[in-house]
């Protein structure tokens, strides 16, 4: 996936893929984040509080690579419930 450019972006692919949730019928909406060691902090806790702000308060943090492009273009049915 390519890195988004502005908090616009971001904010458009979250609420489409809370929409996929919803339409799915899932109540439970969880933002996972894979952060490598080279994303700098400040971004992560940036991405936190748009998550808040979008009221999509589940972030988990998986362990980077953990999520392949494979798992992330799964249909939201078969996708695994995360831990």
């Amino acid at each position: 996936r390519t890195p988004v450019q502005s908090d616009a972006e971001l904010r458009a692919g979250l609420k489409a893929r809370a929409d996929d949730y919803r339409r799915a019928g899932r109540t439970r909406i969880p933002v996972l984040i894979d952060a490598a060691a080279d994303v700098p902090w400040n971004e992560v806790v940036h991405l936190i509080d748009l998550c808040r702000e979008m009221s999509l308060p589940e972030v988990e943090f998986t362990a980077p690579g953990c999520l392949d492009d494979a798992a992330a273009a799964a249909p939201i049915d078969q996708k695994r419930a995360p831990r």
